[in-house]
């Protein structure tokens, strides 16, 4: 019970189902003689018993939330429902048409006066809470326990320790990666007011409040409501909370990745623990100093440092309750997740550990021997207090006209009975569309007897002329991270085609046709999956129709549809007659988010969401216009708002006057986010490849890419440059430039371009090399000069300088990425200077140092630098002995190497070794090699006769046939 609206809507559930009851019984008695009084009788206390229940929901409604017991139950309230429900299961059961009903009573009299004492006792027990004036009194007074105002009032003492400690937030940011709460609070938002009593009320779940060492397993289908029932088990065990006893929680959620691993789960499970005790708590600091020393490096701790923790702070206590929700959310960490959890609780005797999760293999393996396992299903009663409540809601709301007493009862039972509890809500959203008493009756006669069954009814209502809207909404939902706001939301799927005004849609239209599809988050500022399984649907389940594969679901799907409505919003009419003051306010976050909220996230996620998807023509062609040659309005806009969020922390007029400057081109944008084929399109359009701009040529800004950001100062009056590193080198992975560079350079753009701002008088090559500092990739020095850019002195001693200190900034043991294409770039380098021969050596021996493993192949090295005379011979006898064609020509392309004068240790030349080992592959090809690099076939060595010789007298004629196709 969290607020007096949920108290007021479970009230008035039982109204709804007073009516059925009052219904059923007027049937009944009209079916049966001989018992018009008693039956008149009960059935005008069910009336007076609704009236009053009725009464009861106003109250609540009207009463102002003020300071109460959130966390009492109802009791009476309760009662009433079993009651009620005892009374409609007898009715419900009962033929009136029948015969044997009119000759024979199904309800004795003694059982209709049962009834009706019961009744009259809730209603006395109504109409004394409708004399309470507050909410608090009115729950009390429906309470049936004192003493259980005391229990609550402890857990209240507990949570008023957690708020008060949570003050220290870096121990919150430390120990919990992610915050469990708000799935609790969404939990117990979705959860009705009653739902869970009966799990709470199995012997089973007694056991396991009252045992410390028990362990629970509830299983069961997808959309049977477990996660709504893990509220119910917490509320429970925070119930039983007192000094010595304490609760943790946590709910594992497919859509949040950082939920699914263990490390997460004992974290938040320690911090928890350790808020409700205060040597607990001390701990838990003093290991957060332990991870963070005064004068070192914080650092996070293993997974068997958390466990150890862990067991630390359970020992503090003689009984810990742990419930975990969703453990078959955790994708390939599932088992990983169960068989630490089910290791915990073994080797904890206090601790009460209940899990929850689909009934899957991976987590059968772990638990099915050492956990009690429960079932979980659609409870019949949850089911009714569910119906009866949504049903007298909507009513009242207007949204569903169950106003027949007769087409209620029907409702209820077919709800209740014919779709077995599944997804109820979807089915009440199909009622709701439903125009006559007659087209109800029909509905309830369809029902879809699964869960998929349940979704695709949804998919097939949704009118043709959305079918846009929804499947980009779905796709938003399932893939965007983090997720969009609902305004946000609003306006992606707002957005018309280029050169348009936008138009708001409304949020409820998105939840109108999406249905039961979807919900708000727990906080209420975006829109999420009702249930994991509809995501899982949606992506894998099988359509019946070719139709409905529309609203199949991808990542990469959902990327080139997002790509679109992005710059599509970029590109709005809104946006193309901007002047330069009004272009500024555009980049404003905080006056701009305003009016158009998804302008951030179009602004700066669009080339991520277009990066596999650039040939499609779509993106292709908006791409194209929004990098207009013109220099548009909306490119302007766009460009300005990017630059910015980027470059945290810069001066923003600065960034201003680089997009406004006249020698600031497209296509220096397109050069900084390496989009080559933007640049191509460009140049054909007349741009000139060389032009300069304040960050440079269109080749310096593809070297440089969003890196020259950095260079700018919030003040800076001389227009100095400096260099702070605050993109992440994963941004700067992503932004490869390479396929930039060629591109230009085959346009015409030169590379003898001397830099005039950022890098003043530096080469193209010095500024590539200096990159390689920050992006700890030589991919780019590589490309310049496989092109054919000159190396200098200066060069070599930038690459001295990124190479020796290769080492200081990295943690990772690998080398630098593009070593290898460096290598090869310089050997085969037409210009063979003092400086290539100097750069080409240490960038060789780093390879070395680093163990390269392409440096033990000679193929792709230069010999001459690289391997020793001696190390050639070796190398020209093994490649002799296998026929190895390549690295033989390798070897003789080295001037020291004289083929003929190589000897095999054995008084012969690698003719004899060649025709004596017979090389295992290409032996013709490897003796015309040999001819061919000039070893004699008549020279004798030392004792041995000639090669000719030697291969007729000691091989013919097998090798007779070798010499004719030489």
């Amino acid at each position: 019970m969290a607020d007096p609206l949920s108290i007021a809507a479970s009230i008035a559930g039982l109204i709804s189902l007073a009516d059925v009851v009052f219904t059923r019984l007027i049937k009944y008695k009209k079916s049966v003689k001989d018992a018009e009084k008693e039956l008149s009788d009960l059935a005008k206390e069910v009336n007076l018993l609704g009236g009053a229940l009725n009464s009861l929901a106003l109250l609540a409604r009207a009463l102002e939330a003020g300071s109460f017991e959130s966390n009492l139950r109802m009791h009476n309230i309760e009662d009433c429902s079993d009651s009620l429900i005892r009374v409609d299961t007898k009715l419900s059961k009962i033929d009136t048409t029948s015969v044997r009903t009119k000759l024979f009573r199904p309800i004795s009299t003694d059982q209709v006066r049962e009834w009706l004492g019961v009744l009259s006792r809730h209603k006395q027990n109504i109409n004394l809470a409708l004399s309470a004036d507050s909410m608090d009194a009115m729950l009390k007074l429906l309470a049936k326990e004192d003493e259980r105002v005391e229990i609550v009032k402890e857990t209240r003492r507990i949570t008023s320790r957690i708020d008060k400690a949570m003050e220290d937030k870096r121990l919150l940011d430390f120990y919990v990666q992610h915050n469990p709460q708000q799935n609790y609070d969404m939990s117990l938002r979705l959860r009705h007011g009653r739902t869970g009593l009966w799990l709470t009320r199995l012997p089973q779940v007694q056991r396991w409040l009252l045992n410390p060492g028990s362990r629970l397993w509830l299983k069961g289908i997808p959309g049977a409501g477990k996660t709504v029932l893990a509220a119910s088990i917490i509320e429970a065990a925070l119930g039983q909370c007192t000094e010595s006893i304490a609760c943790a929680f946590f709910f594992c959620d497919y859509k949040v990745s950082i939920t699914q691993n263990v490390h997460t789960i004992l974290l938040a499970i320690v911090y928890q623990l350790g808020l409700q005790k205060r040597e607990a708590y001390d701990l838990l600091k003093y290991h957060y100093a332990e991870y963070h020393p005064v004068n070192g490096l914080p650092r996070q701790p293993g997974d068997e440092e958390v466990k150890a923790i862990m067991h630390r702070i359970l020992k503090m206590y003689d009984h810990v309750y742990l419930v975990i929700d969703g453990i078959d959310e955790c994708g390939k960490h599932t088992a990983d997740v169960a068989g630490t959890l089910l290791r915990i609780s073994r080797a904890s005797t206090n601790v009460s550990i209940a899990l929850l999760s689909r009934d899957e293999d991976e987590v059968r393996h772990h638990l099915h021997r050492h956990f009690v396992s429960i079932e979980v299903a659609a409870h019949k009663q949850d089911i009714i207090e569910y119906v009866t409540t949504e049903i007298e809601e909507r009513t009242r709301n207007g949204k569903l006209d169950l106003r027949d007493p007769e087409l209620k009862a029907e409702a209820l039972s077919r709800l209740v009975d014919g779709a077995n509890g599944i997804w109820v809500a979807c089915q009440l959203d199909q009622l709701a569309e439903c125009d006559s008493a007659q087209e109800c009756r029909d509905a309830l006669q369809s029902l879809p007897p699964t869960l998929n069954e349940t979704y695709i009814r949804i998919l097939e209502r949704i009118p043709h002329k959305k079918t846009r809207i929804v499947r980009l909404a779905l796709h938003a939902i399932a893939f965007v991270v983090p997720p969009l706001t609902k305004r946000e939301l609003q306006h992606l799927l707002s957005v018309p085609g280029p050169g348009s005004n936008l138009d708001v849609i409304g949020e409820e239209s998105i939840t109108k046709y999406c249905s039961s599809l979807i919900r708000q988050s727990a906080d209420g500022t975006y829109l999420e999956f009702s249930h994991f399984s509809v995501q899982e649907f949606l992506e894998g389940g099988s359509f019946p129709r070719p139709q409905l594969e529309v609203f199949r679901i991808s990542s990469s799907t959902s990327d080139f549809l997002l790509a679109v409505e992005c710059l599509k919003y970029l590109l709005l009419e809104d946006f193309s007659h901007l002047r330069v003051e009004e272009v500024l306010v555009v980049g404003e976050f905080g006056k701009h988010s305003e009016t158009y909220p998804f302008y951030l996230h179009a602004a700066t996620r669009w080339q991520a969401y277009a990066s596999e998807h650039w040939k499609n023509p779509d993106v292709d062609a908006l791409v194209k216009t929004l990098f207009d040659q013109e220099k548009t309005s909306p490119f302007c806009s766009w460009a300005i708002t990017f630059l910015t969020k980027e470059a945290h922390g810069v001066n923003k007029d600065l960034l201003v006057s680089v997009v406004t400057d006249p020698g600031f081109t497209p296509l220096h944008m397109a050069a900084l986010l390496s989009l080559p084929q933007v640049c191509l399109h460009l140049i054909h359009q007349g741009i000139d490849a060389n032009l300069h701009s304040p960050l440079g040529g269109p080749l310096q800004c593809a070297i440089q890419g969003l890196r020259c950001l950095s260079h700018f100062t919030k003040v800076d009056k001389r227009k100095h440059w400096i260099g702070p590193d605050f993109i992440s080198r994963e941004k700067v992975k992503t932004l490869t430039a390479a396929d930039t560079v060629i591109c230009l350079q085959h346009a015409g753009a030169s590379l003898r371009y001397r830099c005039k701002t950022l890098y003043p008088d530096k080469s193209l090559l010095q500024v590539a090399l200096s990159m390689a500092c920050e992006t700890y990739s030589l991919l780019l020095p590589a490309t310049l000069i496989q092109l054919g850019a000159e190396i200098d002195e200066d060069d070599v001693s930038i690459a001295q300088e990124f190479l020796d200190t290769v080492y200081r900034y990295r943690i990772e043991e690998e080398p630098p990425h593009g070593i290898q294409q460096l290598i090869t770039s310089l050997d085969s380098h037409s210009v063979q200077s003092s400086a290539h021969h100097r750069l080409y050596s240490i960038v060789w021996k780093k390879a070395v140092d680093l163990n390269s493993d392409f440096i033990h192949d000679m193929t792709k090295v230069n010999t001459a630098i690289c391997f020793t005379l001696a190390d050639l011979t070796e190398h020209a006898l093994a490649a002799t002995k296998s026929g190895n064609l390549r690295t033989l020509r390798k070897i003789f392309q080295d001037s020291r190497i004289k083929a003929n004068a190589i000897s095999d240790g054995q008084g012969g030349s690698l003719l004899h070794m060649a025709l004596r080992e017979e090389p295992r592959a290409q032996p013709v090809a490897t003796l015309k090699l040999l001819l061919d690099a000039g070893c004699d076939v008549l020279k004798e060595i030392r004792l041995a006769s000639s090669p000719c010789m030697y291969g007729i007298g000691c091989y013919y004629p097998k090798y007779l046939w070798m010499w004719l196709a030489c």
